[in-house]
């Protein structure tokens, strides 16, 4: 419980850590604690004090020739297409731990404790901040491998648009896999003036009230938890508007298990009430979300990560869930 407790010292360590690019430093080998202050801008004492409690949580290693990488603090390494050194640029930044100071207001009151705290929505003031709204579409993109592009089935598709898809990850990928598709991505302006590509088609705007037109696929790939019932029946009506009659919609989520399964949603549901007052949702919950759009649910497909494909029509013949798994359902 003591370790529990002192989770968020580890979290603004390593926060620290990956805000003065230490693993990137360390990456030539062993440095002493004077040598990356003087890299990195710090004071000597602090740095070296912070290294050595890094250290005995395993993060870093101590050798003769001072501080060195381990497997752990290599995954701060940001060249590393997997690195996670977002997730501690995010989870560590004021913005963030601020409004998880909030969550006592936001469990008595039900309200978004960003919202409280800040005085202003999450995607709003990430709209102020560049270098941490990148950061968030990098923390997004590490989801994207092989086993979701299958589980996504794209192949009969020419119309593919990807709404709220960020800075394009997803969209040039599926444009380099399906090069008879056409592939539109569609967000707000200010996140993709950061994804010029010639692969794929670019499309400002709010999909809150309208999406491109006419397209046969159109994905939304972690988008809906980030909002509540209302305002994501909002986006799924619209997409419903927008598609082609015979055309489907892919949800990509990790949809909570009915039953007591372990699962990293549980935890995630918590900050989306926190952050944005969204939530994760049941497979009966996006069934009923689905519904509510004029959209039919068709199959579920699930990765070996977890991450689950929930395909939808237009309503006009309904027909019955049927679970596809290709993978284990928990995370």
């Amino acid at each position: 419980m003591l370790h529990l407790l002192s989770g968020y010292w580890v979290c603004q360590a390593l926060y620290v850590a990956a805000a003065l690019n230490i693993a990137d430093r360390l990456a030539e080998g062993p440095k002493t604690a004077d040598d990356l202050a003087r890299e990195a801008g710090a004071a000597p004492d602090a740095l070296n004090r912070l290294l050595r409690g890094l250290t005995s949580m395993g993060i870093f290693a101590m050798g003769t020739a001072g501080f060195e990488l381990t497997p752990l603090s290599e995954t701060l390494l940001s060249q590393k297409e997997d690195s996670l050194r977002p997730v501690a640029l995010l989870g560590g930044h004021k913005l963030h731990w601020q409004a998880w100071g909030g969550l006592l207001d936001s469990v008595r009151t039900g309200q978004t404790a960003f919202d409280l705290v800040h005085g202003e929505g999450f995607f709003d003031a990430l709209a102020r901040e560049p270098d941490l709204l990148a950061q968030f579409h990098r923390i997004s993109d590490l989801t994207i491998d092989g086993s979701l592009l299958a589980a996504l089935v794209l192949h009969r598709y020419r119309r593919i648009v990807d709404v709220g898809g960020g800075t394009g990850a997803l969209a040039r990928r599926i444009a380099a896999e399906h090069p008879q598709a056409e592939v539109v991505l569609f967000d707000r302006p200010e996140v993709i003036a950061a994804a010029a590509d010639a692969t794929i088609n670019v499309a400002a705007g709010d999909f809150f009230e309208t999406v491109p037109e006419s397209g046969d696929a159109y994905i939304l790939k972690f988008v809906l938890h980030d909002w509540d019932d209302e305002a994501a029946i909002r986006i799924l009506s619209c997409c419903a508007r927008s598609m082609a009659q015979d055309g489907r919609l892919l949800v990509v989520e990790v949809v909570l298990p009915d039953d007591a399964t372990p699962s990293i949603a549980r935890t995630h549901d918590v900050n989306m009430l926190v952050l944005t007052g969204g939530r994760e949702r049941t497979l009966a919950e996006y069934t009923e979300l689905l519904r509510r759009a004029g959209l039919t649910p068709r199959a579920q497909t699930t990765t070996q990560r977890g991450i689950s494909v929930l395909e939808a029509a237009l309503s006009h013949r309904p027909v019955v869930l049927s679970p596809i798994t290709t993978g284990p359902t928990g995370t």
